[in-house]
């Protein structure tokens, strides 16, 4: 029998959670669960501790796991790269909770990476350019195939 040492690589995860309920209602429509992102090289025994009352991270906690929503078995480069993608996807939820709800925060219903708290109150900066760039690409009002002129258009051209 060899004793040959193995290389064990982390797995990325995404947990499904409760909703929250912290946010102003009143603001718009939020998802009826949240997002929790991360990895780990002892996936079994990390997941088992997200689910455990009192364990997991300050997210989990608050807003407990319900069920796995995700597990990426592909095989990371390092570790620098399987943070990367935390980042990555904690951003792409957080975006399309944004252009699926009207709820200003409901980019706060998804956590982990770098935004791993469940009081972050500041939008992650590539969340905001990742809005912006989508704004500035939407098509304008008046260059919609058989958009109406504008009121001040139609006044000139009467006149």
């Amino acid at each position: 029998m060899s004793l040959e040492p193995i290389t064990v690589w982390p797995q990325r995860y995404i947990l499904r959670c409760e909703r929250r309920t912290d946010l102003d209602e009143n603001l718009g429509t939020l998802p009826d669960h949240s997002l929790y992102v991360g990895s780990s090289s002892g996936l079994t025994h990390r997941l088992c501790y997200h689910f455990t009352a009192g364990c997991g991270t300050l997210f989990t906690k608050r807003y407990h796991p319900v069920a796995v929503h995700a597990i990426d078995m592909r095989r990371p480069q390092n570790i620098k790269a399987c943070l990367a993608w935390e980042d990555e996807i904690v951003i792409e939820k957080m975006f399309e909770f944004m252009t699926t709800y009207t709820h200003p925060h409901s980019w706060r219903c998804v956590a982990g990476g770098s935004w791993s708290k469940p009081d972050n109150t500041r939008m992650p900066r590539p969340l905001m350019e990742r809005l912006e760039a989508r704004r500035q690409r939407a098509p304008s009002r008046q260059s919609a195939d058989g958009a109406r002129p504008s009121l001040s258009r139609q006044q000139s051209t009467r006149t």
